[in-house]
């Protein structure tokens, strides 16, 4: 039996390797491989799809035009288990790594700093979201302005609770962990940070499905990425991505 530390034959290092070695743990080779991140993000697109045909088939079904609540919190529960599958059977599971070593740990920064990080990234992409929207209305290109979700896909009452958990509490824990911690840092630790943030928030962007928030979904996802190589914590990316689509869910359901 091989050593923990040897490289394994495609020329990653071993999980055991990973979790001893010392020093920044963004700066060692994440031991998925490119294949991995190409099968896990066909793996999540695919849920994408899925979630998407469940929202439509209920309405087909329903024989009403509008979105429904309890399908869009069922899709959005889907895609992201997906997101959180693949995360655990690409990384956890095939290489031995704990949750921690996939980045749901504190941030070895300090705290005090580690925060401000998170409120940053949530301020630039709200800010950046808004002068974009502005900029693009402005100059009269109406398919590129973001628009608010319709107010009726978040329900009353128990669906509103749920819409709230789905949006704010699951998405961005499954997207960040799927994004951030294993596409950026599985394309970081190969290509290097530019390569890394560019690419990653495209596939964010591009997963979206939607041409007036790619670019405004681009760069949060660059802001998510920059947050995550700066902390070596998702849980930075994650409070700043719920933050913003809290604020997107107060603003749609206080009628803003």
């Amino acid at each position: 039996m091989p050593p923990l530390d040897t490289p394994s034959g495609d020329g990653s290092i071993s999980a055991g390797s990973l979790s001893r070695q010392g020093g920044d743990p963004l700066r060692q080779k994440a031991p998925w491989t490119a294949w991995d991140m190409i099968a896990g993000s066909l793996a999540a697109a695919l849920a994408i799809v899925v979630g998407a045909a469940i929202v439509a088939v209920t309405q087909i079904a329903t024989g009403r035009g509008g979105i429904s609540p309890a399908a869009v919190s069922a899709a959005a529960l889907v895609s992201g288990g997906a997101m959180i599958w693949v995360v655990w059977r690409m990384g956890a599971r095939k290489y031995g790594l704990s949750w921690d070593a996939l980045g749901f740990r504190l941030p070895p920064v300090a705290a005090g700093r580690a925060w401000w990080l998170a409120l940053g990234a949530l301020a630039g992409s709200v800010g950046f979201t808004a002068v974009y929207a502005a900029i693009a209305s402005a100059l009269g290109f109406d398919t590129l302005v973001p628009q608010d979700p319709p107010r009726q896909m978040f329900g009353e009452g128990w669906l509103l609770v749920a819409s709230a958990f789905a949006i704010v509490v699951w998405t961005p824990l499954a997207e960040e962990a799927f994004f951030r911690g294993f596409l950026f840092g599985g394309l970081e630790s190969r290509y290097g940070l530019p390569a890394g943030v560019i690419a990653s928030s495209a596939v964010f962007a591009l997963a979206h499905v939607s041409i007036a928030t790619m670019i405004p979904i681009f760069v949060s996802g660059a802001l998510f990425a920059w947050a995550y190589s700066k902390t070596k914590s998702l849980w930075i990316p994650i409070l700043a991505h719920a933050g913003q689509n809290l604020l997107a869910l107060l603003a749609v359901s206080l009628g803003r």
